[in-house]
């Protein structure tokens, strides 16, 4: 596999080995210098290799506490664990390995893990009375985890000759022992992977040395299954080629890029993380479209398979834990979907979104009690506002309207240092009144609210809401009046721009308008005759209808309007663009599925040069190489690809087209004219665009 993600992670056990090849142990200096990198970058992986290399000089007890940290930290790097258990086996204490094969293989999809454990219990176990139902044990377990992996061919070549070679001389057992290798024969050449054709052959084999007689039958029943797999490995070795099961599992980047919590992120490494999941969800979309047509249980297998392996980079994704629950609901199987909600709360205790998603399954099937516990958990790790919001929401739906303002009760004193609490209040108003039709303590909750968060304008925007929803146009003044009096100019811009709407929706008097949107400009410092003509054309707007055409509006107000109506409308021309692309290509896979193609492994290259076979003709390398350059489309070329991009005006972009036409397309959608036409709105023509792309 190739490494794709981020470099220092994805070099993690080269790092780990080179750091381990260096003589004695680390100065004190430089171990106060790593627990310094490791405190201001908890996931880090220079340092974490640079820790689990200097353990690895150690003896195991002193070893053992920086190993736990390790694994702590990073619960499916299988290179921390195997070193780990080397560790461990080294110093002879065969108890804790065999706990430490017990903690890793249930949440670390490592194909070395499993490679090592089948070796341990064969040394371990070798000599032993029960050693052969231990060893079959073993394989079994091995294969039910580890054996749809693309590399697992080694795997099932063992587990097939280790069932072979069981001497018996009861020919009940002996046909028994065949059937069973036939079985994993069967299992194994169903499983897309990697130099398949040497186990092909040795299946044919053991066919033709068990029973020439039956040997055809057996092997035409099993070819078909060979075949398909076969079809579909190069597909699945073209998505495996791109990933990598190298990388330590970190947090996402946060909001906005720069530094997190987590480590320094850089722009190329959100990219690469970005990218490397995006390559993931092309290999778990393909393992969903069941290209074998595996019965439901086999293809799910497959696809939480491929979710397990991505888990191992991707351990802190709360969309990778979700989608592998969704595969197991989509399949019908309910129980396995809460299995693997419940191992994702496990694992991150403190992500909201797995949280919810499992209290979510929780209320779904009448568990309001586990679902209850859930929410309960989850403020023990990340007290947050907006727990404390799902929380009632939750409360008032499945527990009932007392639970609902017990919950707001506690929220009030629990999360009143949060700088996001306002929302808390707001929210409980809005079930106060959506969902209990109690306007009253509703007025009163917003009121409470009032007090603390007077300067906070999301706040006053809330409650201002409220007050527009039941009518109370007196209360909604003085509201606009009190939060004015307590906000900046800045924090003030959208209060007013509330309070002026509210005069346009309820006054009867034109001079108390007037009044209000001067008081407006004068807060804004706005030029009073500009603004004038600005308020007069919002106060004679309706809707998406204008007084004007917004080329005039946009001179009087400026830019934000027609931007904002532009936008809309290339929003809405970008969806049906998509959507017919994606018509157009599903129509071109259907077509492509009845196209004749020819037997490319018999074809032979054609000479570049020297003297053409079979004739006295000299060759010249044709066409002559070139490097990869801009292609110069010729001027009329360019008038017409410029006139079916959303007829774009004529300096809107140069006549060189260096990228496919669907991303030129996507990159220069912003330039469409406001006013386009509206057919080109229309979803036939959005086809007929697409398909000329």
């Amino acid at each position: 596999m190739s490494n794709n993600a981020d470099g220092a992670a994805a070099a993690a056990p080269a790092a780990v080995a080179a750091a381990a090849a260096e003589p004695a142990a680390a100065p004190a200096d430089a171990s106060s210098a790593r627990e310094l990198a490791l405190t201001s970058a908890p996931y880090g992986a220079v340092a974490w290799n640079a820790l689990v290399a200097d353990a690895r000089r150690q003896p195991a007890d002193a070893a053992r506490a920086s190993f736990e940290r390790a694994v702590a930290r990073f619960p499916t790097a299988g290179q921390f664990w195997r070193l780990y258990i080397e560790t461990e086996s080294a110093a002879g204490n065969m108890d804790r390995v065999w706990a430490l094969f017990g903690r890793c293989l249930r949440q670390c999809c490592s194909r070395d893990l499993w490679r090592m454990y089948l070796q341990f219990v064969k040394q371990v176990r070798k000599g032993e009375p029960n050693f052969r139902p231990v060893m079959l044990q073993a394989y079994k377990l091995a294969a039910d985890a580890h054996g749809m992996d693309i590399g697992s061919l080694w795997l099932w070549q063992e587990y097939a000759a280790f069932v072979a070679q069981e001497e018996t001389s009861d020919p009940w057992q002996k046909g028994k022992n065949v059937n069973t290798v036939r079985q994993l024969y069967h299992r194994a050449l169903s499983t897309p992977m990697m130099d398949s054709e040497s186990l092909w052959r040795s299946y044919e084999t053991f066919e033709q040395q068990h029973n020439a007689k039956t040997a055809e039958a057996e092997l035409a029943a099993a070819r078909e299954v060979y075949t398909k797999a076969s079809r579909c490995l190069r597909t699945r070795k073209s998505l495996w080629d791109k990933l990598t099961l190298d990388a330590l599992a970190r947090p996402p980047a946060p909001d906005g890029g720069g530094d997190r919590a987590e480590g320094n992120v850089s722009a190329e490494e959100r990219s690469a993380e970005e990218r490397t999941l995006s390559e993931w969800r092309q290999l778990v979309d393909w393992e969903r479209s069941n290209p074998q047509g595996l019965e439901k249980l086999q293809n799910l297998n497959r696809v939480l398979f491929a979710y397990n392996q991505c888990l191992v980079v991707y351990h802190h994704y709360a969309e990778v834990w979700f989608g592998s629950a969704e595969a197991c609901i989509s399949a019908g199987y309910e129980e396995m979907a809460r299995q693997v909600l419940k191992r994702g709360v496990a694992a991150l205790p403190a992500n909201q979104l797995v949280t919810f998603a499992f209290a979510d399954y929780e209320e779904l099937h009448d568990e309001a009690q586990t679902a209850k516990d859930a929410f309960e958990n989850l403020l023990l790790k990340n007290s947050t506002a907006l727990v404390w919001v799902q929380y009632m929401r939750f409360a008032r739906r499945a527990l009932g309207v007392e639970a609902s303002r017990v919950v707001f009760r506690r929220a009030r004193k629990e999360a009143e240092a949060d700088a996001a609490c306002h929302q808390i209040y707001a929210a409980a108003a809005s079930i106060e009144v959506l969902m209990n039709k109690n306007t009253a303590i509703a007025a009163n909750i917003f009121e409470w609210g009032l007090k603390k968060f007077v300067g906070n304008g999301e706040f006053v925007a809330s409650y201002a809401q409220f007050l527009a929803t039941i009518n109370d146009e007196k209360n909604l003044r003085l509201l606009y009046e009190r939060a004015l009096v307590a906000l900046t100019p800045d924090e003030a811009r959208e209060i007013w721009n509330r309070y002026v709407g509210t005069e346009y929706a309820y006054t009867t008097d034109l001079r108390t308008t007037h009044q209000v949107e001067d008081r407006r400009a004068e807060s804004n410092h706005m030029d009073l005759s500009r603004s004038r003509l600005a308020s007069l054309l919002q106060r004679y707007r309706f809707g998406s209808l204008w007084p004007c055409t917004l080329n005039e509006a946009n001179s009087i107000m400026g830019h934000a309007i027609l931007q904002s109506e532009a936008q809309a409308k290339v929003a809405a021309a970008k969806v049906k663009v998509e959507q017919a692309k994606d018509t157009v290509m599903k129509e071109a896979e259907t077509r492509a599925k009845d196209c004749a193609r020819p037997n490319v492994a018999k074809m032979k290259k054609f000479p570049e040069k020297g003297t053409l076979p079979g004739t006295g003709f000299q060759m010249m390398s044709w066409p002559p190489p070139r490097p990869l350059e801009v292609f110069e489309l010729p001027q009329k070329l360019g008038d017409f690809v410029e006139r079916i991009m959303f007829e774009f005006p004529s300096k809107s972009f140069t006549h060189k087209i260096p990228m496919p036409v669907d991303v030129f397309l996507a990159e220069n959608i912003h330039k469409m004219d406001a006013s386009m036409p509206a057919a080109l709105q229309d979803a036939e023509s959005a086809t007929k665009r697409a398909r000329l792309a």
